[in-house]
């Protein structure tokens, strides 16, 4: 492949962070990013400190199972109602679920079942937030800039969680989950703080939505994408597969092998190292056929399965963990600018939360059923089949011609499947 056919070439020049809105967006990310590296870490060590691995598996299970339901009613607000204001209410929301459960684990040894009843209402809070973030950048930036702000987004929250993982380790370690729980409830806070002048500041198409009626539009869209479908197939496989069995049997790995928290999160801020260069390259390479590019780079993240079956050095799995990062933060970045920059903004929202759906289907089927194989066959024998499944239906979804042929839109309104209210997406001066 020439350098010409490979790539469009490195975008325009100029920050998004130039446009003040941007920046109140930028910050509110930001921010969140330090709890939100911390909070998975004590979630886990939290549950298998009361708990089973199969135990962990359910409250992952419920908090990606309440994400995914509510996703299509996030994805519909989000194409009516102030995407700022839906942003905050999730922030609120998840602020209150995670001060809960941290102060649970200080004070008491919390049943499983409260802490996925209330990891699921932290589930629920985060499906209000995707769709409207995803549509929110888009309002606030020029289009040219849509791939320079995803890139901007992503690698700053790489960057917070670097050092927040770091500190997650020793902080768990220390002094258990609580602390590192509240202190991400601490972050949405902060967070709503920060766009809720947004919110005030930018227009909403100024009609109900129609939930049922939006979703048959959103779906219609879907089906007659043909790039679509396989696509979103692709991403739910590879969330059911490889997310589930990282996220549950790496813990379990390092923890049979009696090393401590902070070796995990050792292997986690490499893959934030990885997500970080990922993201910034990123910001510079335009593939001219972005999904035939990153979606066979999802091969490159593999190695890490082997490495965790066969009990390799932590510090092995910490590289090939950071090459999986790389490849999903170049990968999230490509992805989401696609879709931006192909959906018309009036479909956005329920595109973005059909895509989700499709996403985080089946991780949670992936989650519970990693631990519950686990048990049965042994974690290697997961890790593997795992890796050799993926890696068949990677070659075969990347390969369509469909997706082969997908080049970047350019900026402007595509045809819809029915006449959809527009929204007032008026630019102020910053």
């Amino acid at each position: 492949m020439t350098s010409s056919e490979g790539f469009a070439g490195a975008g325009p020049t100029g920050s998004p962070l130039r446009e003040a809105r941007f920046r109140r967006l930028w910050l509110a990310r930001g921010v969140t990013s330090v709890g939100g590296a911390m909070a998975p870490i004590a979630l886990t060590f939290g549950v298998l400190s009361v708990g089973t691995i199969g135990d962990l598996g359910v409250v992952l299970a419920a908090q990606t199972a309440a994400n995914a339901g509510c996703s299509l009613l996030g994805g519909a607000l989000a194409d009516h109602l102030s995407r700022a204001l839906l942003m905050v209410a999730s922030d609120l929301l998840r602020c209150v679920t995670q001060a809960l459960l941290g102060i649970l684990f200080i004070v008491d040894r919390p049943a499983v079942w409260v802490v996925a009843l209330l990891a699921a209402a932290h589930g629920a809070g985060s499906a209000l937030n995707g769709p409207a973030r995803t549509g929110l950048v888009k309002q606030l930036v020029d289009p040219d800039r849509l791939q320079r702000a995803n890139s901007t987004l992503t690698a700053s929250e790489s960057v917070v969680s670097v050092v927040a993982l770091a500190a997650a380790g020793v902080l768990v370690a220390a002094v258990g989950p609580g602390p590192a729980l509240v202190i991400d409830a601490a972050t949405f806070l902060a967070s709503a703080a920060l766009l809720a002048p947004l919110a005030r500041g930018l227009g909403t198409a100024g009609s109900r939505p129609r939930v049922l009626r939006d979703l048959r539009a959103g779906l219609r869209y879907v089906r007659g994408t043909p790039w679509l479908p396989p696509s979103l197939a692709l991403l739910g496989v590879f969330q059911f597969l490889f997310l589930g069995s990282v996220l549950v049997l790496g813990p379990v790995v390092i923890e049979q092998r009696g090393e401590p928290a902070s070796s995990w999160a050792t292997v986690m801020v490499c893959f934030t190292v990885g997500a970080l260069a990922g993201s910034l390259l990123a910001g510079r390479l335009r593939p001219s056929r972005p999904l035939l590019v990153s979606f066979h780079a999802i091969l490159l993240a593999l190695p890490v399965l082997v490495l965790l079956a066969v009990s390799a050095p932590t510090w092995s799995i910490a590289v090939a963990h950071g090459v999986s990062g790389l490849v999903m933060g170049f990968g999230g970045v490509v992805w989401s600018t696609v879709l931006q920059r192909s959906v018309d903004d009036a479909l956005l929202g329920r595109v973005y939360a059909l895509d989700w759906l499709a996403s985080a289907a089946l991780r949670p089927a992936g989650l519970m059923l990693a631990g519950a194989a686990a048990a049965v066959l042994g974690p290697a024998a997961v890790l593997l089949g795992a890796a050799a499944l993926l890696a068949a239906v990677v070659l075969l979804t990347a390969n369509l011609p469909s997706v082969r042929s997908q080049r970047f839109q350019p900026p402007g309104p595509r045809a819809v499947p029915e006449p959809v209210p527009a929204r007032a997406t008026t630019k102020e001066s910053t």
